[in-house]
């Protein structure tokens, strides 16, 4: 019975997008430069979806209450004959667990691993030395050797890590991942997204799980 509002987020645009934004629209969509100014423009040159008005040549995302914008789709106003199609993202197949994996940011389609995001530009780690029992200091790939054959892991930032050593990924966009823990275990990275309650809405980890949890308890009732 509780009505509750939310700022409407607008899609992304690719930055060679020519931005129209449509009378009575809250978003801009891309148009094509040769599409005729909305001032010289009857409704009946454009397309209708939705009680909505598309001027020739744009392209947009549909708007799919009370999700939002849907950014795995997009559609597009044909200049020609003024018919409206729509095409949906094909996301590329993940080498992570799906559970683990992430969106670059909220406004993304597709999700990725957090291994995928590495800055490829990223310094190096400083190397790490050792000093035997006899004094004489171990190189770094003698160390990262030694702790592989006890079971240690490889993984892109950070290892070799122990066997049995846990850590949070990090993302070169947003730093360490606290809501991810990965472990490593005889060889093998396993990672896992921290399993939040419905007592746990005060974690910042958990707090979109949920208000996903909120809008279906509203929409079934």
């Amino acid at each position: 019975g509780q009505l509750t509002c939310e700022p409407l987020v607008c899609p992304p645009l690719p930055a060679s997008c020519n931005r129209h934004l449509p009378k009575g629209q809250c978003c801009p969509i891309c148009q094509n430069e040769t599409t005729v100014e909305e001032k010289d423009q009857d409704e009946t040159s454009g397309c209708q979806m939705a009680g909505q008005y598309f001027p020739p040549s744009s392209n947009w995302h549909p708007y799919l209450p009370p999700h939002g914008f849907d950014v795995c789709t997009t559609c597009t106003c044909h200049a020609n004959d003024l018919r409206v199609t729509c095409s949906r993202t094909t996301c590329p197949t993940l080498n992570c667990d799906e559970r683990v994996a992430v969106k670059p940011d909220k406004k993304a389609c597709c999700k990725v691993c957090p291994t995928s995001l590495l800055d490829p530009n990223a310094p190096p780690q400083p190397p790490r030395e050792i000093q035997g029992e006899e004094g004489v200091t171990e190189s770094p790939e003698a160390i990262n050797e030694e702790i592989l054959a006890q079971g240690g892991c490889k993984y892109p930032v950070g290892g070799p890590y122990h066997n049995g050593q846990q850590w949070h990924p990090r993302l070169y966009s947003h730093g360490e991942v606290k809501c991810v823990k990965c472990r490593c275990k005889d060889g093998k990275v396993k990672c896992e997204r921290k399993r939040c309650t419905k007592w746990s809405c005060n974690d910042e980890c958990c707090m979109a799980q949920c208000k996903r949890r909120r809008r279906n308890i509203r929409r079934h009732h």
